[in-house]
């Protein structure tokens, strides 16, 4: 009985662990006309994650905490950098 205990919190202590994130939010503009860059995409590479920004330009999503991350935007139309 006291091995099944240590397991059960071992996997929960891991679990706990794996769900440390943060939210990523922003907002998306044209640099040349300020206007939003509606349903734009943006891409975690190391992370496999992305979303799009809203109707007014803004995204938001969970990442994993205390990690460097490399993030891509893209939108139809706009030229990468």
């Amino acid at each position: 009985m006291f091995k099944v205990k240590i397991i059960i919190i071992a996997l929960i202590s891991s679990f706990l662990m794996k769900a440390q994130t943060v939210v990523l939010s922003g907002y998306l503009q044209d640099a040349a006309s300020g206007e939003a860059l509606i349903y734009a995409n943006i891409l975690v590479n190391n992370y496999g994650s992305g979303t799009s920004t809203n109707e007014y330009g803004y995204f938001s999503f969970e990442v994993p905490a205390n990690q460097k991350l490399r993030i891509q935007f893209s939108h139809l139309g706009s030229q990468s950098l």
